[in-house]
């Protein structure tokens, strides 16, 4: 599987006669298969003998797209037409390809903590602090919990990557879809975590996950869906660690209560998930395919 992105110039095809070479537009769709909707890409090669039949090679490939590069774009012709002919410029000239990874890092890269209170209806359960809010595929999501303070008992928390797919109502097929969002699962976390009053999470970004987009038929958003396990009732007495009798050992006993009334409280945040650097988009996939086609 060849990887490319948005815009990419695809030139390492060698037919070692001739080399084939082509711009990728970047106001499509990028690869996607869902649950409704696919888009796939493929470069159809056709070759003949004299006086042999024809044969066809489809060589699959990955395209990546960050959207919003059409404004870009449209700002680099006006900077052009506004160019002097008369003064010598000695600036060199920023390539749209430049200048995409430019805004791809600076979205990536931006740090800006947001902290959020974790509340249920019978009152605080902790905070949760989140580092940034844009992530590049390949990229790690971390974040930090604090259960110091909470006046609820929060017994395991989970935390899953889920995908997305908004469907329009024009476009959906009645017999086989019944809601209009359909979520997909990829990496999670799990922790048991009484008695934790300060933990954190590592949560990885597949390489194999489609950033964000919105096209005519879907859009396709990111979410991390948090499911909180909390005690419906005070624990009972003696459900605390009891430190052993030396003051200078860390040793603690604990003898768990043998049953727990527990509830359920699920918390959905939003995240945007963008595409890898162009200049580095092959690392996506360590395999190096070859094709051939045999008369």
């Amino acid at each position: 599987m060849f990887n490319f992105s948005f815009p990419y110039q695809i030139t390492s095809i060698d037919f070692h006669l001739d080399f084939y070479s082509d711009t990728v537009p970047f106001d499509g769709a990028p690869s996607y298969k869902g649950h409704a909707v696919k888009y796939s890409y493929k470069i159809t090669i056709g070759t003949s003998r004299v006086q042999g039949q024809s044969k066809l090679l489809r060589l699959p490939i990955r395209i990546l797209v960050l959207q919003g590069l059409g404004e870009i774009e449209s700002l680099l012709n006006k900077q052009e037409n506004l160019h002097n002919p008369f003064l010598e410029n000695s600036t060199p000239k920023t390539s749209f390809l430049d200048m995409a990874v430019d805004i791809l890092t600076a979205i990536a890269s931006r740090r800006n903590s947001h902290v959020y209170n974790i509340v249920s209806d019978r009152g605080s359960v902790g905070r949760f602090c989140l580092f940034k809010s844009a992530y590049r595929i390949g990229e790690e999501i971390v974040g930090s919990f604090d259960f110091s303070d909470s006046l609820i008992i929060c017994l395991k928390f989970s935390v899953v990557l889920q995908s997305e797919e908004h469907i329009p109502e024009d476009y959906r097929n009645p017999s086989k879809q019944s809601s209009e969002v359909t979520y997909s699962s990829f990496t999670s976390v799990h922790e048991n975590c009484l008695h934790t009053k300060k933990t954190h999470l590592v949560l990885p970004i597949p390489f194999t996950a489609c950033p964000e987009f919105v096209s005519d038929l879907v859009c396709l958003k990111w979410r991390l869906h948090f499911e909180f396990i909390l005690a419906s009732s005070p624990l009972p007495a003696g459900a605390s660690p009891v430190q052993l009798t030396s003051p200078h050992t860390d040793i603690a006993t604990w003898q768990g209560p043998s049953d727990v009334e527990v509830e359920t409280m699920t918390w959905d945040l939003p995240i945007k998930i963008l595409p890898t650097n162009p200049l580095n988009v092959s690392s996506i996939s360590t395999n190096r395919t070859s094709n051939a086609i045999v008369f």
